[in-house]
């Protein structure tokens, strides 16, 4: 029998199971994907697979990324990883030195901090650059 969509699977457990392994971490688990539909698995499943990263940047970087993605028809995700990944590259051929960025820091969990450099705003360029190339076909 097919499963319709948005429909929930009912589940009947004896009362003083239930109790005995509420506290068990895999049956909950299991009684939680018990009760989800096909697609709410496959999300989770995906969701389980996901990596991701929480970083505390400057608003203006932010915002730089924000136009940038919108101007190239990307992801932010997609440009933030690829940006780093452009760094990444940079440091390790030699291109980029982050000793030349680091002051001592007042933190008890860290020797040094990163003093950032001034951000530059490559989305108004991109745009100043893709108006005159308009205005030059006309």
């Amino acid at each position: 029998m097919a499963i319709q969509k948005g429909a929930r699977r009912s589940i009947s457990i004896d009362p003083a199971v239930d109790t005995a392994f509420s506290n068990d971490k895999f049956y909950r688990k299991l009684v939680r994907e018990h009760s989800m539909t096909p697609y709410q698995r496959r999300k989770a499943e995906r969701d389980r697979t996901r990596t991701t990263i929480n970083i505390d940047i400057p608003a203006e970087l932010i915002q730089e990324i924000k136009a940038l993605a919108a101007q190239k028809d990307v992801t932010q995700s997609q440009l933030a990883a690829l940006l780093i990944v452009f760094g990444l590259t940079g440091i390790d051929e030699g291109r980029h030195k982050i000793e030349k960025y680091r002051v001592l820091s007042r933190s008890p969990l860290r020797d040094y901090k990163i003093d950032l450099p001034q951000i530059p705003h490559v989305s108004e360029k991109i745009s100043t650059v893709n108006e005159n190339k308009q205005s030059t076909r006309k």
